[in-house]
């Protein structure tokens, strides 16, 4: 089942995406670059790019917070004379991947959050090309708060899709 080994290949996946994120978010945030991609983009586009970054970093500290608890759990189990099987659980490659999978899920749905909320600018009469720091900030708080919280976004969206089909019916 596992094996200990592969928390070293994740701590390094949860690194690099780290190190990833928080360089395009901060590349995304000077004039420079921001400027030779809004000519080849919209400014709403470049926006769109960085907020799937802020939610993908929400992502990336959800894993290490998870992972960390793994690791100490695992510990703690392997320290007793009989550990039990069902809680000493070393991960693989396939979990290795879904922390990947998890990553970049949580950037596309950051980015699907962003659609909701520009929806709800629209029928405010908040235009989107123009938004301010407010708004900039409040969406990309959103998205790294979907990150951090992917399930519990997948679980609201799944509320509000029964509900507009029970009306719909």
């Amino acid at each position: 089942m596992g094996d200990i080994k592969y928390y070293s290949h994740i701590s390094i996946v949860l690194f690099l995406s780290f190190l990833l994120n928080v360089a395009v978010i901060v590349l995304l945030n000077i004039n420079y670059f921001a400027g030779h991609l809004a000519r080849a983009m919209s400014f709403q586009k470049v926006f769109l790019v960085e907020l799937f970054f802020w939610a993908a970093l929400g992502a990336t500290v959800a894993c290490s917070l998870f992972v960390a608890d793994d690791k100490e759990a695992n510990e703690l189990e392997a320290c007793k004379k009989k550990p039990d099987p069902k809680v000493l659980r070393y991960p693989d490659a396939v979990n290795v991947q879904l922390y990947i999978q998890r990553i970049i899920t949580s950037g596309i749905l950051g980015v699907i959050g962003a659609f909701f909320l520009f929806a709800g600018f629209g029928y405010f009469d908040i235009q989107s090309d123009v938004l301010t720091r407010k708004h900039r900030i409040s969406l990309v708080l959103t998205c790294f708060i979907i990150g951090l919280y992917q399930r519990n976004f997948l679980t609201t969206l799944a509320k509000w899709s029964r509900k507009l089909f029970e009306k719909s019916h």
